[in-house]
């Protein structure tokens, strides 16, 4: 009785998908989690199909299965357990679940009693995490803006196992220009570039995830591609691709979006609010690596800048501590560059200006504030020497450091 009461319980279960097949692996049986996982209204649009129609013929080893469907149904009894296993639903949308599988008595005839759990989330939180993981090593070992976006789209595709990633930017005509497309086979990436996508929602190419994510700055999903009828544009990509979710991400410098990241999958609900921390921290850090890659250049710049110059240039941080000073400031103070970095410029005070000047003109660096004013100084040997300065607060990568640029008179 209680066997019983547990059965009853799986197949009313809301969580297990279960069906029952009997001769050539024919449904006799299904309730109603399996037919919702598969697409279906009802349990009789099922019955008489066979079960092999709801499996991916690429992923799942279907001599195998038929050999199991033949054994099962002759009597013989065991039990399968499969920890990934793949279905497909009415649509051909991929469904990742794992399956338990027994042999049983139904109608006095020996039938396959089969339980599926459906891992679609897991699965798709299982990539992201590992696209996450993935991506970060590259903005760690990357710092060359074109490089990044490309790899950034490589991996997606080759090692995480998503069909289709594009990267590109808003062209002047309101489209969607890609720059770098990756898929898994030549003919779909090739194809994938042909696709007209835009962010006029007037066009009916405007209407989608990169529209939505260009006009609101943030990731935009679409869980489930056939249930939303503006993709209806690009229907025959999807359905002869097999795409059934995609989502987008802004990718940001300052605040503007200089590109958007696409990225479909031919799994159903693989992008869906239960994701979107993930996405976000994916766009976030996408964009903070372009913002690196861009403060590294600018600072390659200035330092060239800085030891060309004749002038006196000294940088600090914020605490006024000394990062680095050019050949000019060895020069004209008579210190060695390696005495004056990890110091303060009061090693330059002269005893001329008072406490006030000081901390007037700190208080004005820290708000932001650029600096002109007259510096009586005192070099290594005791002399004094006077500059005209310029103190320049600069932020490179949410850090503030201070630029001083002083003039010998």
């Amino acid at each position: 009785m209680h066997t019983l009461q547990t059965f009853q319980a799986i197949i009313n279960s809301s969580v297990f998908g279960v069906f029952i097949y009997q001769e050539e692996g024919k449904i006799v049986f299904a309730n109603k989690r399996f037919c919702k996982l598969l697409d279906f209204e009802e349990e009789k649009e099922l019955l008489g199909k066979r079960i092999t129609e709801f499996l991916p013929p690429d992923m799942v080893d279907m001599e195998k299965i038929e050999n199991i469907i033949h054994m099962r149904t002759q009597g013989k009894r065991f039990s399968v357990e499969f920890a990934e296993h793949y279905f497909k639903s009415k649509s051909n949308a991929i469904i990742p679940v794992s399956v338990f599988a027994y042999t049983v008595e139904y109608n006095n005839k020996p039938s396959g009693l089969v339980l599926i759990l459906d891992k679609t989330k897991e699965k798709s939180y299982e990539k992201l995490f590992f696209t996450l993981s993935q991506i970060n090593q590259l903005i760690v070992r990357t710092d060359d803006e074109k490089e990044l976006l490309k790899k950034a789209c490589d991996i997606i595709v080759d090692e995480v196992g998503y069909p289709y990633c594009a990267v590109g930017y808003i062209d002047q005509n309101n489209l969607f220009n890609q720059i770098y497309t990756r898929a898994k086979t030549k003919e779909a990436e090739e194809e994938f570039k042909k696709l007209t996508i835009g962010v006029d929602e007037n066009t009916p190419y405007g209407k989608g995830s990169v529209s939505k994510a260009y006009h609101t700055k943030k990731v935009s999903l679409i869980p489930e591609i056939s249930k939303l009828p503006y993709t209806s544009y690009w229907h025959d990509f999807f359905e002869k691709y097999n795409i059934h979710s995609a989502c987008s991400i802004p990718i940001l410098k300052k605040g503007k979006i200089v590109y958007i990241m696409l990225i479909h999958d031919t799994l159903s609900n693989s992008f869906d609010q239960d994701h979107i921390h993930l996405l976000e921290e994916l766009a976030l850090d996408l964009s903070f690596a372009l913002e690196k890659i861009d403060s590294q250049k600018n600072m390659l710049v200035l330092d060239k800048a800085i030891n060309i110059s004749h002038e006196w240039v000294v940088i600090t941080d914020k605490e006024g501590t000394i990062i680095d000073a050019n050949d000019a400031v060895c020069k004209i103070s008579g210190y060695p560059k390696d005495e004056l970095i990890g110091k303060n410029p009061r090693v330059f005070k002269s005893g001329y200006h008072d406490r006030a000047f000081y901390e007037n003109l700190w208080k004005k660096i820290l708000s932001g504030e650029t600096c002109s004013c007259r510096f009586v100084n005192k070099a290594r040997d005791g002399s004094i020497f006077y500059l005209e300065s310029i103190i320049i607060p600069i932020i490179q990568m949410g850090k503030s450091i201070v630029l001083w640029i002083y003039q010998g008179m």
